[in-house]
């Protein structure tokens, strides 16, 4: 079965040790600017060259990277890894940053991980496995519709403006779209979205949320399956949540914006 090709606990070594040379990275950190406006760093790409040959050696397949680009068949299975997702976040000192590796199989994302170092949290999904934060089996999501008061998160302005008062809840941008992912899957949020991102910086969390018994729509509140976004290339927009937070009275109220 596809869910059993990857171990959990080698994965969570693995993310472990990602997480450490990062940290130890930042110690000499140099940023240069992208053609795009964003961030690297040296991190960013010691990261990503200490994973390819870690992660193949768990599974061998193709790689999708964000600094490296794609290598190999890319039609077949596939690692996609973002070696610092929140560069910014990780450049200024902000706390909220992650690496994230996924494996898609198939067309299907059955393994993934994301630890978010400076938080101390290491999370697994491994398909009909469940999910894992530091090695403990984590809760499936809370069900039922989204409170006024419950906390969303929201990956660029235009996901706010587009659905801010659609969708409901407390807004917040976190600058890391791992760390707002993470924070639906240990219940510090309720729902997220994801406005402009490649499926390689959502492949992990995807992995994790899954197991959760997450749902995922795109902006017109349509059931979607993320894992069929290309494997380079922009995703579609998704919203990202607990199963029934939209009957809060939000595809009425897009129904009628």
């Amino acid at each position: 079965m596809a869910h059993s090709l990857v171990s959990g606990a080698d994965l969570a070594a693995l993310m472990a040790e990602a997480g450490e040379l990062a940290q130890d990275e930042r110690k000499r950190l140099r940023v240069e600017v992208k053609a795009d406006g964003s961030l690297v760093t040296q991190a960013d790409r010691a990261v990503e060259e200490f994973l390819i040959p870690r992660l193949r050696s768990l599974y061998p397949a193709a790689i999708v990277g964000e600094e490296g680009g794609a290598q190999g068949d890319i039609s077949g299975p596939v690692w996609l890894i973002d070696p610092i997702d929140g560069t910014s976040n990780f450049w200024f000192g902000v706390p909220l940053w992650g690496v994230s590796v996924g494996l898609r199989v198939d067309n299907a994302i059955v393994a993934g991980g994301v630890i978010l170092p400076d938080l101390g949290e290491n999370y697994i999904g491994i398909r009909e496995q469940g999910a894992t934060l530091n090695g403990k089996a984590l809760r499936k999501l809370g069900e039922g519709p989204l409170q006024p008061y419950e906390l969303i998160g929201f990956g660029n302005t235009d996901s706010v403006f587009t659905h801010g008062r659609i969708l409901g809840g407390k807004m917040r941008h976190l600058g890391a779209l791992v760390a707002e992912a993470m924070f639906v899957a240990s219940g510090r949020m309720r729902a997220m979205t994801i406005g402009r991102a490649s499926l390689y910086d959502a492949a992990g969390s995807i992995a994790v949320l899954r197991e959760l018994g997450a749902e995922f729509w795109d902006f017109d509140l349509n059931p979607v399956n993320p894992d069929t976004n290309p494997a380079v290339g922009l995703m579609a927009p998704l919203i990202v949540g607990a199963p029934g937070i939209l009957d809060n009275g939000a595809r009425e109220r897009l129904a009628n914006h």
